[in-house]
């Protein structure tokens, strides 16, 4: 299957056939597994590569993945949530992914393991005779970039953000997106006021420009006040970080406290998180998210409810209203189309920081405010009217090159910028900004960017989908196709049958009313299926399910999951891993799989499977029926003339039964192993009675103990003689 389609000995394809495997073995829940495909080629040596082989090649044929096979409808419908064109490798449709990620489980659930061990074995001979300590990436020559998307999972990740209120932003040269949503440029030179409180909250930020060329200047550093603190970020700097005065080198992939607000780094992006009204900093709190470039930077402004509306500045006032929010410190709109000296005359004055006791930055000796300030900058506004025609047909072919929609907002900042400046990184500058898109009754399809994007997709059945970024994604009315990608995102499926990925990272999904389907994907993710018939899976990670109202469908597939069924009628399997189940209200069934799982049936005549290891089952209210399976088990029935199943006896293991009602209760059990066939037990015979003998029925401190091919069984607050034939049925 997939050594016909990819070289192993070429990086893109070794990077591709990862993803491709990944994307089937994360079902399998093996961390040996996913070990071998989530390898960087730039950061492992050869030596290293190979016993991550030689460790998955072992796992993988001593583990016995038979389970599997229950779960590969779910599985199949998962993918169809999250898979799109744009996150599968190159030369591959979806369906073919799909079809090619199922065969892989397909024939590890019958043990059929070929594929891989076939792949093992291409890649020892292709390594054979490399010294151990060579580079993966020296040893096959690659010239790729590895995996940083895999990188990017381990790393400590941020508290997601949630607003109703569009991001804004500083980008390019500068363009300036309000947070009620209105576009304008502001090439000035000097520090100036982006945000403040207009109450007591004291939020503040702040941007020092700089010139570039003629009439064009870009942002050099941002300022802001972090729960009583002053952080600079500023580009021109080889450490950009300072706190206090004061530079700090932070580490990729780490984060500082400062007070009870945090900054996280990721590559070049420092994201600033304020503590929120607990004074702690959490999911919903405010970010300034800050990519620094080559001697200037961008920046995204994300506030939550409790500052919007009692702003002021460059960035207006986020209170819903986009008529006034470029206004002077006195109140005063300025009229639309901005007027060049209006906008560099009474308003640029309004909001420069003119003074030390204004500012939040640091200067070096001889730097001040007024210093950084040119009066007579910028002399005449910028336009692509204004432009050499040649040079602004060459800025269309390198934006539509880099990937930008033409007539796009996006796309027309980066062609100025880029035929202004000649410099390449203010395409992807284009490319970084948040969207925020609103689409409308009918049907839609609205695609956001790398950034953190915001689109809505109001009535009609549309697709929305998010791309990379930390994206609040929302569908609204209509049957709507949703995918996150990359990134925690904020998913609302709203009215209708809607089918939702969450994709990597970790997600917060609402399916909203009506029958939805839902995959969460990659991370630690939090899904609520809504009103409804849902079909909700978990995928990779811890995640939080919760079905809701309706008959759902769930699948916490693999990692540590709490699942909450909800009222309806549920089916609910926890796959792999330690899982918390409680299947609420309706008659439900469940299946904890593979772990030590902790199952509550709730309300309801339930069927409650454990599955393998050790697992805590408590049915609830309800005539319900419960499998604890393999492992040592403690099953309680709770009220109802609950039936407790036994269908197969593992010697050394012992399970107990805490509530057992005489009279009322019953046990089920196999004379046969259905999976085996081996016989349990025997009667010799003498009929009903001597099945009963046969469970070697004795009294024992706290009960009465049944034993049977070594796997004893604890009844507790009752006798021997209470357990008569009455009590059993065998089949």
């Amino acid at each position: 299957m997939f050594p016909d389609t990819f070289d192993i000995t070429s990086v893109d394809d070794l990077t591709a056939l990862n993803g491709q495997l990944l994307t089937a073995l994360t079902f399998l829940g093996d961390q040996d597994l996913n070990n071998a495909f989530t390898i960087n080629p730039e950061a492992i040596t050869v030596g290293d590569y190979l016993a991550l082989i030689d460790a998955a090649e072992a796992s993988l044929i001593t583990t016995d993945f038979s389970f599997l096979a229950f779960s590969i409808p779910t599985i199949r419908a998962q993918l169809e949530a999250i898979l799109t064109p744009d996150n599968v490798p190159d030369g591959l449709s979806v369906q073919q992914v799909i079809d090619q990620s199922i065969g892989v489980l397909e024939d590890i659930a019958a043990g059929d393991f070929g594929l891989l061990t076939v792949g093992f074995d291409a890649i020892r001979a292709a390594l054979e005779g490399v010294p151990p300590e060579t580079l993966l990436l020296d040893a096959f020559g690659f010239t790729g970039p590895g995996n940083p998307d895999i990188i990017d999972a381990f790393l400590d990740l941020l508290p997601q953000f949630s607003t109703d209120a569009f991001p804004a932003w500083v980008s390019g040269d500068p363009h300036l997106k309000t947070l009620d949503g209105v576009d304008y440029d502001f090439q000035a030179a000097g520090e100036f006021v982006l945000l403040q409180s207009t109450d007591a909250q004291g939020f503040a930020l702040q941007a020092r420009m700089v010139p570039v060329v003629a009439n064009v200047s870009v942002n050099q550093a941002i300022a802001t006040n972090l729960d009583g603190t002053a952080v600079m970020i500023d580009a021109a700097d080889p450490d950009p970080l300072h706190v206090n005065g004061a530079v700090v080198a932070l580490a990729d992939g780490s984060s500082l406290d400062v007070g009870e607000g945090r900054i996280y780094r990721r590559g070049d992006v420092y994201t600033i998180v304020y503590p929120g009204a607990d004074g702690a900093i959490g999911n919903g709190d405010s970010q300034v998210v800050v990519r620094v470039r080559e001697g200037r930077l961008d920046l995204d402004v994300r506030l939550n409810a409790e500052l919007l509306g009692s702003l002021e500045g460059l960035l207006g006032d986020g209170d819903g209203n986009p008529d006034n929010d470029i206004a002077r410190a006195d109140g005063t709109v300025l009229a639309r189309p901005l007027v060049f000296s209006e906008l560099y005359g009474a308003y640029r004055d309004d909001w420069r920081i003119s003074s030390l006791g204004d500012s939040l930055f640091s200067y070096e000796s001889g730097e001040s405010p007024n210093g950084f300030y040119q009066s007579d900058f910028p002399g005449a506004i910028v336009s692509l009217d204004t432009l050499d025609p040649e040079v602004l047909a060459t800025a269309r072919e390198a934006a539509l090159a880099a990937g930008l929609q033409e007539g796009s907002e996006a796309f027309e900042n980066a062609v100025l910028d880029f035929a202004l400046t000649d410099d390449e990184s203010f395409l992807t500058s284009a490319l970084d900004v948040p969207l925020a898109s609103v689409g409308t009754e009918l049907a839609d399809t609205l695609i956001g960017n790398s950034g953190d994007d915001v689109l809505r997709g109001e009535g009609g059945d549309d697709g929305v989908f998010g791309q990379s970024g930390n994206d609040i994604l929302d569908g609204g009315a209509g049957n709507d196709s949703i995918a996150g990608a990359d990134g925690n995102d904020l998913i609302s499926g709203g009215l209708g049958n809607d089918n939702i990925g969450g994709g990597l990272g970790n997600d917060t999904i609402d399916g909203g009313e009506g029958d939805d389907i839902i995959g969460a994907g990659f991370g630690d993710d939090s899904v609520t299926g809504g009103a409804g018939n849902d079909v909700v899976a978990g995928g990779a990670g811890d995640d939080t399910l919760e079905g809701g109202d309706g008959n759902d469908s769930m699948s916490g597939s693999f990692g540590n999951d709490l699942i909450d069924g909800g009222e309806g009628a549920d089916d609910i399997g926890g796959g792999t891993g330690r899982d918390t189940i409680d299947a609420g209200a309706g008659n439900d069934s469940v299946g904890g799989g593979e772990g030590d799982d902790s199952i509550l049936g709730g309300d309801g005549n339930d069927f409650l499977a454990g599955g393998g290891r050790n697992d805590t089952i408590d049915g609830g209210a309800g005539n319900d029926t419960i499998n604890a399976g393999a492992g040592n088990d403690v099953i309680t029935g709770g009220t109802g003339a609950d039936q407790f199943v036994f269908s197969a006896f593992f010697d050394g293991e012992a399970d107990v039964i805490t509530d057992f009602e005489d009279g009322l209760d019953s046990f089920f059990i196999r004379r046969f192993d259905p999976d085996t066939g081996v016989e349990n037990i025997n009667n010799g015979g003498n009929g009903l009675a001597g099945f009963v003998t046969a469970m070697n029925i004795v009294d024992v401190t706290g009960g009465a103990q049944m034993t049977v091919n070594g796997n004893t069984i604890l009844v507790e607050g009752i006798t021997a003689a209470q357990l008569t034939v009455d009590d059993f049925t065998f089949l």
